[in-house]
């Protein structure tokens, strides 16, 4: 996949395995997955306009017309409400909604200086995002100066951000989570200006034998815990909670602490000394060797563990159009905004990956999984 089968109303389609697509909106900060009903809507819409769409469902599905029309009113809206119609909008479809504005700016409390390889990082933030943001950090300070960058996140009451690189903004009126991973991109960019990204991920990644497994999923789903007990078996520690990936399929390293909630550190205690297992429920921060600069890995594997207590080992093949909901579901970053050559560059790489949902209740089954995928 090159570029978009077509662009629309601004909006560009891109179709993946099993017939669906992704929409990429003419801002170019959101991406959309569409299941093969919802795709088979657009192709109609986009070709013939929305007077067809219930005839079209009903000649398709053999359902009953009223109940085509709801089903295509509920679809209308949503899109309408995102701002994926434009000028295909039907008229009787709803305005769409009114944008959230960015509020009264948080007080900046916290600023570190930090260095990162040859890197020196002035950051200053404000609460909600120092509380996420400070302790990956804290280990990397330095008193050098003067520092390559200064970067500033600020946020409102109202949940939205901006950030600022050496006085320009970078991004603005964002989420918490796009703000830190456009944070993540600048850092990147500098310590490796020649090279692309085609997506950062919100995942871990560990390499052996020169291959790498991303280990991708939401908080609470042991991903971390999991990077944490691959890296005391022989496994290179690449990243926790972010992973960059170079337009070829290659992890570039950025070694940050590995982060666990207190299930985790009750069950990496036996490897890890300096955790502390009578921490009521506090994230510890498990640092690992630290090289910003090591070359980058291929990513031959992007896993979705789920850990569950005394479940039995089980693991299965996804699709890439599952793999793609599941990071859709998550974080996932393509840029700000989003490149379309990062994005064809990234379903690219989708195609040719392993791609695994594991279920887990021991480590060693899990590193078992693993094992056997890379080397098979």
């Amino acid at each position: 996949m090159s570029r978009p089968c077509e662009v629309v109303s601004g909006v560009r389609r891109y179709a993946l395995p099993g017939g669906t697509a992704a929409l990429l909106h003419p801002d170019r900060q959101r991406l959309f997955l569409l299941n093969p009903t919802a795709h088979f809507l657009w192709r109609v819409l986009a070709r013939f306009g929305g007077s067809r769409l219930p005839s079209a469902l009903v000649s398709r599905f053999g359902i009953p017309l009223d109940q085509a029309q709801r089903d295509v009113a509920a679809t209308l809206t949503e899109w309408q409400a995102f701002g994926l119609l434009g000028n295909m909008a039907p008229a009787a479809i709803s305005p769409p909604l009114k944008e959230r504005r960015g509020g009264v700016p948080e007080q900046l409390l916290y600023e570190e200086r930090v260095r990162l390889g040859t890197l020196v990082v002035n950051v200053r933030a404000a609460e909600r995002i120092a509380h996420r943001l400070m302790p990956l950090l804290q280990h990397l300070r330095t008193d050098a100066v003067p520092s390559d960058l200064d970067c500033v996140l600020q946020t409102s009451a109202e949940g939205t951000g901006s950030l600022t690189i050496n006085g320009v903004t970078r991004v603005d009126r964002q989420q918490d989570s796009v703000l830190i991973g456009a944070f993540y991109q600048a850092l990147l960019e500098h310590l490796h200006p020649a090279t692309r990204w085609s997506a950062m991920i919100h995942a871990g990644a560990v390499a052996k034998d020169d291959n790498a497994v991303i280990v991708a999923g939401p908080s609470g789903s042991g991903k971390s815990t999991l990077v944490a007990y691959l890296a005391t078996r022989g496994f290179e520690y690449l990243a926790d909670d972010l992973v960059a990936l170079t337009p070829d399929g290659a992890v570039t390293p950025f070694p940050l602490p590995v982060g666990v909630k207190s299930g985790g550190a009750k069950a990496l205690a036996a490897f890890y000394r300096q955790i502390d297992v009578r921490s009521p429920g506090d994230v510890q921060y498990i640092a690992q060797d630290e090289n910003f600069l090591a070359p980058p890995r291929p990513a031959k594997m992007l896993l979705f563990p789920n850990y569950v207590a005394d479940a039995a080992t089980s693991i299965h093949a996804l699709s890439i159009e599952d793999a793609v909901a599941r990071l859709l579901n998550d974080r996932i970053f393509f840029g700000y905004p989003i490149g379309e050559d990062a994005l064809c560059e990234f379903f690219h790489w989708l195609r040719g990956a392993e791609r695994w949902a594991l279920t887990y209740s021991r480590f060693e089954e899990a590193e078992r999984c693993v094992a056997q995928i890379m080397h098979a």
